[in-house]
């Protein structure tokens, strides 16, 4: 199963936390994988962003076997590319802080 997050910055613990719960309950209610494939924050929030990613992947590699991954959604667009916030990508086109967390 499949899940997108689109993250605020204040409260990034709190939902981090919902979807915890979620990915426990798909697993156990319908012994399904999960794989997180929508995840994004404000590029002017990168390290933020990076505390936040590194929690999400902790997460689902608790998960062991049922955790497929994390997908960050479009990390290479521009900051502000046709209003569109949510890139990983700075000023000069490079990868933000976020991006480390998926070293």
């Amino acid at each position: 199963m499949a899940l997108a997050l689109a993250v605020p910055a204040n409260n990034w613990s709190s939902y981090n936390s919902q979807l915890d719960q979620t990915m426990h309950n798909i697993v156990n209610r319908y012994n399904k994988p999960v794989v997180i494939s929508e995840v994004d924050m404000d590029w002017t929030q990168a390290t933020t962003s990076n505390q936040m990613l590194t929690d999400v992947i902790a997460k689902v590699k608790y998960l062991g076997s049922y955790g497929i991954g994390v997908f960050y959604w479009e990390p290479e667009a521009y900051p502000g590319w046709q209003g569109y916030t949510m890139g990983a990508t700075d000023s000069g086109g490079k990868l933000t802080y976020a991006m480390s967390a998926f070293r």
